[in-house]
């Protein structure tokens, strides 16, 4: 799925605004997001060791269960649900990505291809399922189907509006290592096969060496496939893409990767290959900084070639707060060889008392005003039962009755009052309910207007920019 354009719902741009959007594309990944090898960069950065937010030394713990897109332009003011996760396993939020938010999808091959099999990589423990919504509503939806040691079985993906699906399933040896991905399509009450990955091992199972890829609705037919090396310290040191429609395989791209004296990746070159000519070009230089005693990086930089020319590029450059959490996040940009790196602007974070991100803030040097990019909303949750419960209560309020009928009871427990702002919304990420309440210490009563029996998320939010969330039923 594609990153979702800030500005998307805007139908008109003045030349100022137009300015600002590609600002915000720079921002928000978008450039990234296109990149031919994107997917690849991302898989590497992700296999990295990274650090997580730092939890409260309790079983009481947080997961994401929405993404909310909130820009406020112009006196727009849009705040809706984009992503929603549900389901008892968590998502980690991770600075070891190009793109600056919770994981917007699943992905069946994550881990395989670049750190050793068995290792649990950025995707394993998500979420059961993610939904999309635009400003129609749902969109699409995806369910991952877990096996009992936390790796995913298998993935469906429908669309709104769409009498099919299409689904992804893992195949696993007996040692646990994925063996072979399938993508299906549904064709009635049947699946039928469009593509096959399959991946290859060493003896021992610690080193990938080679993933085929075919396709067909038919008969399946190889099409490409990826070859592995590995240097002395058994770190991915390259690999080569082959094309295998020919008569004979024909070399398509090279990836280089290169490490600092710690392990972590500092460039990786991705080269186009002529085998008529026998000469090589380079297409892409991914690098990447870090600050000592910080596991993730705190620079990134990508460039784009033609013919080996400079073309275009993206620069982010990360600071970092007391906590060793990422305050703000620089970013520049250049077009053509001889231009100079511009700055497009920052992103900066607001976190909630978990450590977790709570809110993502744009500033785009084309905008007078500082703006809200991304709200993250999250489940308070206890680990250390049997089963995960959601809590309706935590540190700063307690909601009930839960399940509700007309009135909803928020007993407050700070010692001053607070201004507030609260939000009734339902699965299909729509605000059903809008206000505004004085919190008082103590019981606050709240009544909500007639709503369907159902399941919400009820988000308050006080004067400060502070914000909680817990699920809600009304019976």
């Amino acid at each position: 799925m594609k990153k979702a354009l800030l500005l998307a719902s805007i139908a008109a741009l003045s030349i100022a605004e137009a300015s600002a959007q590609h600002s915000l594309d720079v921002l928000l990944g978008r450039h990234r997001s296109e990149r031919r090898n994107a997917g690849m960069t991302a898989r590497l950065l992700q296999s990295q060791p990274a650090t997580s937010a730092v939890q409260k030394p309790t079983a009481i713990k947080q997961r994401v269960i929405a993404q909310a897109l909130n820009p406020e332009i112009n006196n727009n003011h849009i705040d809706s649900t984009r992503y929603a996760y549900s389901g008892i396993n968590g998502s980690r939020y991770s600075y070891n990505m190009e793109e600056l938010n919770y994981s917007e999808g699943f992905t069946s091959v994550y881990a395989p291809m670049f750190q050793l099999p068995g290792i649990p990589g950025s995707m394993d423990v998500l979420a059961d399922s993610i939904i999309l919504y635009d400003n129609s509503g749902m969109t699409s939806a995806e369910k991952a189907f877990y096996r009992a040691d936390k790796k995913i079985d298998s993935v469906i993906y429908r669309s709104t509006g769409s009498t099919s699906a299409s689904k992804t399933v893992n195949v696993y040896n007996p040692q646990g290592h994925i063996t072979a991905t399938y993508a299906m399509r549904q064709v009635g009450t049947d699946w039928d096969t469009m593509s096959l990955q399959r991946f290859s091992y060493n003896s021992a199972f610690t080193q990938v060496t080679r993933d085929s890829f075919w396709f067909g609705f038919t008969d399946l037919v190889p099409r490409e496939a990826n070859v592995y090396y590995y240097n002395a310290a058994n770190q991915l040191d390259s690999f080569i893409n082959w094309d295998l429609q020919g008569a004979a395989p024909v070399r398509r791209q090279g990836y280089y990767i290169a490490y600092n004296s710690g392990g972590k990746i500092v460039t990786i070159k991705n080269y186009d290959f002529d085998e008529i000519n026998g000469v090589a070009s380079l297409y892409s230089i991914d690098s990447l900084g870090y600050t000592p005693g910080v596991a993730d990086f705190t620079f990134y930089e990508t460039t784009q070639y033609e013919e080996d020319v400079l073309s275009y590029g993206d620069r982010q450059v990360l600071f970092r707060n007391a906590a060793g959490l990422v305050d703000s996040v620089h970013f520049y940009s250049l077009s053509g060889n001889t231009s100079p790196w511009v700055q497009e602007g920052k992103l900066r974070f607001a976190y909630n008392s978990y450590g977790n991100p709570e809110t993502l803030f744009a500033a785009p040097v084309d905008m007078p005003v500082e703006i809200v990019a991304y709200r993250f909303y999250y489940e308070t949750y206890d680990d250390q039962t049997s089963s995960v419960k959601p809590l309706s209560a935590n540190q700063d309020f307690t909601v009930y009755p839960n399940p509700f009928a007309n009135t909803i009871n928020i007993d407050w427990k700070g010692r001053q009052q607070s201004d507030a702002t609260v939000r009734l919304v339902n699965i299909m990420g729509q605000k059903v309910f809008h206000g505004k309440m004085v919190l008082k210490s103590g019981q606050n009563k709240l009544d909500i207007p007639v709503v369907a029996d159902g399941s919400y998320v009820l988000l308050i939010q006080d004067a400060a920019g502070k914000s909680w969330s817990t699920k809600m039923i009304k019976r």
